[in-house]
C-alpha cells in the first residue's frame, strides 16, 4: 500500500476519533507551492508541498509528539513546538469539504485554549482568528477547522499557554 494511503488511513481514524460528529478528515498532500527557506525535520528531509517558509515533512513526527498517537506527514513551527496535520487546504466556504487540521503542541496546554491568528503571507488583512478549546485527547492535541476566504499561502501565528509558534499554510 502506498505511504500516502496509510498515512490517510491512520489520520483517518485518528481524527475522527478526536473529533466531535465522527466526521472524517481525507487525507491528501498538497500541491507544491512558492519555495524559500525550508523548516526540516531532524534528519533534515522534506516531501514536495508546503508554502512559505514552510515545508510538508516526512513521517515520523517529532519524538515529543509521540503522547498524540499520531504518524504521517507534517508540517513543523519555526520554533520546533507545534506540529500540523492535515489534508488539502481550500480557500472559501465549500461546504463538502472541511478545512481540518490536527495541532500536536509540544509544551503542556494545561487548560489553555489554542488561539490561531492567519494572514495572507506578506499582507496585513484580512485577518482570521480562531479559538479551539483544550478539550481532545490524546496528549497535546487541538483538532480544528480552519478556513480562510481566498487561495494562497497564509502566515499562522498559534498561541497557548504563554507559548507561540509560527508557521505558513498553503490554501487552493
Amino acid at each position: 500500500m502506498a505511504r500516502w494511503m496509510w498515512t490517510a488511513l491512520v489520520l483517518t481514524g485518528l481524527v475522527g476519533a478526536a473529533c466531535t460528529g465522527g466526521t472524517t478528515l481525507h487525507v491528501v498532500r498538497p500541491t507544491a507551492g512558492p519555495t524559500t527557506d525550508i523548516t526540516a525535520t531532524p534528519s533534515g528531509s522534506t516531501v514536495p508541498g508546503g508554502c512559505g517558509r514552510t515545508r510538508i515533512q516526512p513521517d515520523p513526527p517529532p519524538r515529543w509528539a509521540a503522547s498524540a498517537n499520531v504518524s504521517g506527514e507534517f508540517v513543523m513551527s519555526a520554533e520546533g513546538n507545534l506540529i500540523g496535520m492535515f489534508g488539502p487546504l481550500y480557500a472559501g466556504n465549500r461546504g463538502e469539504y472541511a478545512n481540518k487540521i490536527l495541532w500536536v503542541v509540544r509544551e503542556p496546554r494545561e487548560g489553555a485554549p489554542l488561539r490561531l491568528t492567519l494572514r495572507p503571507v506578506q499582507r496585513a488583512a484580512p485577518v482570521i482568528t480562531i479559538e479551539q478549546p483544550a478539550d481532545s485527547s490524546p496528549g497535546e492535541i487541538y483538532p480544528s477547522t480552519v478556513d480562510v476566504p481566498t487561495a494562497g499561502c497564509w502566515h499562522v501565528t498559534a498561541e497557548w499557554n504563554d507559548n507561540q509558534a509560527t508557521l505558513d499554510l498553503l490554501y487552493s
